[in-house]
């Protein structure tokens, strides 16, 4: 008997005349479904039981004994007997909630097509282990198997910009030269400024209140590509804020250091340094 590799069984199987047709279910049809019924992805949802809302992670599935009981159409206490073996040979594990219970697939990764073979696994937490941020927005889900209200968050925000360069790009004023973002974010990336995130941020908010930027309307407020492509947030903020007039093409370096002259009038013709 071959048993290595996959083949695609998809939950739309569920649809089909000889997977829906009323009938007691076998062991092994039992296990196929608790696995296809394990929530596939890695964004929680909500599931409500009543009036109480009870968050279903990856590989995970809510549902009460009585609801498994009436879909494989066995008794209660032979759904209990067959769960206490799986949990016993490590393949599933159940923890009782208040009027359901939880069951999570162990290893669930193993049995994701779109996961496996990935290493998302290797040296990381298992995704049940995860501890996952809620979504205020929820798209509603009715779930006619067991009557309850299934909540699933929207998908997933472009993760195209960094969150440092969206805190930038949100500082930059608005203008007819702000364009270019993707570009921006280019140059972002080549030289490292997600690290530097405030400092740039900073730089932006001072040059803002500039003489530079405010005079005419925002006339030499200049493209942020270019701005971000010579680094001019390393320069002479005291200025900036002190309302001087900072020329765009020239960044005053904070690490540089003065050049010694001699002093006018020093016996010793000894150097001095102009801090």
């Amino acid at each position: 008997m071959n048993d290595s590799g996959y083949i695609a069984l998809h939950r739309k199987i569920r649809s089909n005349f000889l997977w829906s047709k009323a009938r007691v279910f076998s062991q092994a049809e039992a296990w196929i479904d608790l696995l296809m019924e394990a929530r596939p992805f890695e964004e929680p949802a909500e599931v409500m039981i009543g009036m109480t809302v009870l968050e279903c992670r990856y590989g995970q599935t809510i549902r009460s004994q009585v609801s498994w009981a009436e879909r494989w159409e066995w008794s209660r206490g032979r759904v209990s007997r067959f769960l206490k073996v799986l949990e016993e040979r490590g393949m599933i594990r159940t923890e009782i909630e208040q009027q359901t219970s939880r069951i999570t697939i162990c290893n669930y990764i193993k049995y994701d097509i779109k996961r496996a073979g990935s290493g998302a696994s290797n040296g990381h937490q298992t995704d049940t282990e995860r501890t996952h941020i809620r979504t205020k927005e929820h798209k509603e889900l009715k779930n006619k198997d067991n009557n309850t209200l299934v909540l699933t968050p929207p998908e997933k925000a472009s993760k195209k910009y960094t969150a440092g360069f969206e805190q930038f790009w949100a500082a930059w004023p608005k203008h007819e030269r702000k364009a270019g973002k993707a570009k921006c974010m280019g140059i972002w990336k080549r030289k490292k400024c997600e690290a530097i995130t405030q400092q740039i941020v900073c730089a932006v908010e001072a040059y803002k209140t500039s003489r530079t930027w405010t005079e005419d309307g925002g006339k030499y407020i200049p493209m942020p590509e270019n701005w971000l492509n010579k680094g001019l947030w390393d320069c002479d903020l005291d200025s900036l804020k002190q309302g001087k007039k900072y020329d765009n093409r020239q960044a005053t370096s904070r690490n540089s250091t003065a050049v010694p002259r001699p002093s006018v009038g020093n016996p010793d013709g000894a150097p001095t340094i102009d801090l």
